[in-house]
């Protein structure tokens, strides 16, 4: 929190028009993280309610940058179990769940960034075209693979050696196929749609207030897809560096000046961290989630077969 207050006093202090982008972008945060919320919410059969399901989202932003690695996606489970009594199992495939839309819609806006690529229909980009719809009718194949037939999968799990381990996956897999079916309505697929598109809109009216270059729609969708591939490359907490790098990169390649570029990438970090901090702060002290002792159980779940 402290590092994320030296960036907010710098960026008002030394970039006013970043900041200016910061306050216009936050109302339109805050709606995202509540529909968040409402598909989290949606995965769980209604047994959370969408402020619960939005706390658990942002205890594991936040967390992020207490454990490297997406290990505080557990941190989500472990809420739930805390407020909700839902197993962590039942927690975990939500999460999962919750992942795999995340993957597809970020596929199906990355497909369509490459048809709007200048040069698209030549070269290597025509061929990754190609590549990139492959590889999203595979992605929904198996997907309906597991769906389709889950007793063959069953079976497969039973491979594992008999134990604790092996009942948790079993249980985790039944839960999965649950939240996925409680997923399958129009109303969330519709949800999803909003979330993605809602952040790529973001990502647009920033660049449109950063006092940089003025960007285009499709411009800001390939700072958004380079900066969502970014903070999934977590090797330091919370993507930290490896997303403003990426950032910086795209937005030097569009016009920006070095300076301008690190502190718009800086203000959009701003812009997602800050009301899921100020959330997750408030969930510690108001429901007592206990993150130290959270986060010793995420990675002992992680690093071993120790499962609660």
């Amino acid at each position: 929190m402290s590092s994320l207050a030296l960036v907010v006093i710098g960026l008002w202090y030394f970039y006013p028009a970043v900041w200016l982008a910061i306050l216009t972008c936050l109302p339109l945060m805050l709606v995202l993280i509540l529909l968040h919320g409402e598909r989290i919410d949606i995965f769980s059969g209604r047994r959370l309610g969408p402020w619960i399901a939005a706390k658990g989202n942002a205890l594991a932003i936040t967390g992020a940058f207490i454990i490297p690695g997406r290990l505080t996606e557990l941190f989500k489970p472990i809420y739930f179990n805390q407020l909700r009594s839902i197993s962590l199992a039942e927690g975990l495939s939500i999460v999962m769940v919750e992942r795999i839309y995340d993957i597809a819609a970020v596929m199906i806006m990355g497909m369509g960034a490459l048809f709007l690529l200048p040069g698209s229909e030549t070269g290597l980009l025509n061929f990754s075209k190609y590549f990139a719809v492959a590889g999203l009718l595979l992605f929904f194949g198996m997907l309906l693979l597991v769906l389709r037939y889950p007793a063959q999968c069953t079976r497969f799990l039973q491979v594992v050696p008999e134990g604790r381990v092996r009942n948790f996956m079993l249980s985790t897999f039944t839960a999965f196929r649950q939240s996925m079916m409680h997923g399958a309505g129009v109303w969330q697929i519709f949800l999803t749609l909003i979330v993605w598109t809602g952040s790529w809109l973001l990502y647009w009216i920033f660049l449109q207030w950063d006092g940089g270059a003025d960007l285009a729609v499709r411009q800001a969708l390939i700072v958004f897809l380079v900066g969502t591939l970014g903070l999934t490359i977590t090797v330091t907490p919370g993507g930290l560096g490896t997303f403003e790098a990426a950032v910086t990169l795209v937005l030097r390649h569009y016009g920006y000046d070095l300076e301008s570029a690190i502190s718009s990438a800086l203000g959009l970090r701003v812009v997602a961290l800050l009301p899921n901090a100020l959330l997750a702060s408030y969930t510690i002290y108001a429901d007592g989630f206990d993150i130290m002792r959270a986060r010793g159980l995420a990675k002992s779940v992680g690093a071993s077969n120790d499962i609660p």
